[in-house]
């Protein structure tokens, strides 16, 4: 063995340790009454490695060998200042100049304040609190480098500013939050909406109405008829570019609670308002019980037994019909339905004689409406449709001729005159009736 590499932790060297040939010993000497001392060979141009100011220097200069100081020189951080949210990470890399050796390039980390920030043993930074932290990585030889960490405190600073209710082209409930500019600015942010059947909806921040001046985004969660009742828990989300996300503090909230307000203050609120937030509670109600969905919870349980009742049953059924099926050449009319998800949607069935759908062009006004194929047949879509316009008529054009001409009170109708009709169908259509007859 011609060279030793010594760490920097070795406080002391045993004589003879190093470069030589056997160990020192002391043994007693019975004919001298003393002890003698046998010293083992000495290699020849033996090196010692090690840092300077340390045992290993002394050794080899008591011991007359040579010495190398592989001590590092220099330790520099990639970053030297960050700006972290509560919850997010980033990785901090060191360099260490220093002569080629093994245990010379040892790095070591720590924090100035865990409480702000935690450091890992690779450098790996995660903000915890709000305030400021110096990460700083050491060498062996006690050389640092460091990097400033302001942490912006736990997940994201969202101030939500009200609920409102949308029942416009459909069934919503509007979450107002107050962003910063940065959160404001950053296209890939977005509020998840859960609901309490697992569901999960996501809104873009560039799909939000936006109030630049003061910083506030709607984010709006569509919501079923039948789920009126249904808690949403609504939370900001914005992804880092290390692939993390930091999140804000979760709200909750419902299209029924946002009536029970209405209700509960309703000198507020003009005297319609009041009347169109018990109608929709009503068309909740009724969805439930036709759609047999949490039927023994209904939404409508916060109304009087007055207005819980419906009493333009005899008014609808007695409603003089608009529906109309004009003969168009190619193409026959197979009926109608009616969806009711968030949105209010009138469906009209039909089939061609052509074999290329792309032979017809279907529109309502200037609204291009796209064909779908299903079952061997077809269909369109009119969606969106206002409970204030329920009883106004469509009419769908097919090559620019009047096909069909409808409106949701004329499926309502005939639903009414139909010995078909279930109870709880009936019930329904005589909620829609009604709430769009107090939405005019």
């Amino acid at each position: 063995m011609k060279e030793v590499e010594i760490p920097y932790n070795v406080e002391n060297i045993e004589k003879c340790a190093f470069g030589y040939d056997g160990d020192y010993t002391d043994e007693y000497d019975p004919g001298n009454f003393e002890y003698s001392n046998y010293m083992p060979m000495k290699y020849d141009n033996f090196t010692i490695k090690g840092y300077s100011g340390t045992a290993s220097e002394t050794y080899a200069k008591e011991n007359g060998f040579s010495f190398i100081d592989i001590s590092p020189t220099a330790i520099s951080v990639d970053k030297t200042a960050v700006s972290l949210r509560g919850g997010e990470s980033i990785q901090l890399n060191a360099s260490v100049t220093a002569p080629d050796a093994v245990h010379n390039k040892k790095i070591y980390w720590s924090t100035s304040d865990d409480n702000v920030a935690t450091v890992t043993d690779s450098g790996l930074v995660t903000a915890n609190g709000y305030g400021k932290a110096v990460i700083t990585a050491k060498t062996v030889n006690g050389l640092t480098a460091s990097c400033t960490v302001t942490s912006k405190g736990p997940g994201v600073n969202v101030q939500y500013e009200g609920v409102s209710l949308s029942i416009k082209d459909n069934i919503g409930v509007n979450f107002y939050a107050k962003l910063s500019s940065e959160d404001l600015n950053n296209k890939s942010a977005y509020m998840r909406f859960t609901l309490e059947d697992g569901t999960i909806k996501d809104v873009k921040i560039s799909d939000a109405r936006i109030d630049s001046g003061k910083n506030v985004c709607v984010f709006t969660c569509d919501m079923p008829a039948a789920q009126m009742g249904d808690t949403i828990a609504a939370q900001f989300i914005v992804p880092q570019n290390n692939g993390s996300e930091v999140k804000s503090k979760e709200i909750t909230y419902s299209v029924k609670e946002y009536c029970k307000y209405v209700i509960d203050n309703k000198e507020k609120f003009d005297a319609s308002a009041v009347t169109i937030v018990k109608k929709l509670l009503n068309y909740g109600a009724y969805s439930q019980n036709y759609f047999n969905y949490k039927n023994s919870n209904l939404v409508n349980d916060i109304l009087t037994t007055n207005d819980k009742a419906l009493t333009c049953y005899e008014e609808l059924k007695a409603l003089k019909s608009t529906y109309q099926v004009n003969k168009v050449s190619g193409i026959t009319c197979l009926g109608s339905s009616l969806l009711l998800k968030s949105k209010t949607t009138l469906r009209c069935y039909f089939s061609i004689d052509s074999k290329n759908i792309s032979d017809y062009k279907f529109t309502v006004g200037n609204q291009i409406l796209k064909p779908v194929k299903k079952d061997g047949k077809y269909y369109v879509d009119l969606t969106g449709i206002l409970p204030a316009n329920y009883s106004k008529s469509f009419t769908i054009n097919v090559n620019g001729k009047a096909f069909v001409t409808c409106s949701v009170n004329d499926y309502c109708h005939k639903v009414l005159n139909s010995k078909n009709s279930s109870n709880k169908l009936s019930g329904l259509v005589t909620a829609i009736y009604e709430l769009g007859t107090a939405s005019k």
